[in-house]
């Protein structure tokens, strides 16, 4: 059946229609062109996401444009890598074991919208050491 996803994906990937892996059904890979692409998309709006969050350049960008004392800026970068790493600690043991692990990305995806949401709304907000400090 020709789709537009079909299309597309044929356009995008060098698969053959060659079942690749044994262990998926042949039932399930009917759905791979539109996953394939939704995935695509997915992965292009959190790179973009990091861009426009990237605490070396952006948000530094930010913090300055809002007069908040450079010292803020030095520790955005440290930060950022210390804590990276922490709550992903804390769920890994509870995302292992779901069947289903999309809602966990999609709740995270919400969850550092909201905080950039969070930090526009101090910078545009707040005085500057306020907004340094929050």
């Amino acid at each position: 059946m020709s789709t537009p996803a079909n299309e597309s994906y044929g356009l995008l990937s060098d698969d053959d229609d060659v079942l690749l892996f044994k262990d998926i059904p042949e039932s399930a890979c009917r759905h791979l062109p539109r996953n394939f692409l939704i995935h695509l998309v997915a992965l292009g709006a959190i790179r973009t996401g990091d861009l426009l969050a990237s605490p070396k350049l952006v948000l530094s960008w930010l913090l300055h444009a809002a007069g908040v004392p450079a010292a803020f800026s030095a520790w955005l970068v440290p930060i950022r890598e210390s804590d990276s790493m922490a709550p992903q600690i804390l769920v890994a043991h509870w995302i292992r074991k779901a069947p289903r692990r999309m809602n966990y990305w999609v709740f995270g995806g919400l969850v550092q919208a909201l905080a950039l949401l969070g930090i526009w709304a101090a910078v545009a907000g707040l005085p500057p050491l306020a907004a340094g400090f929050s």
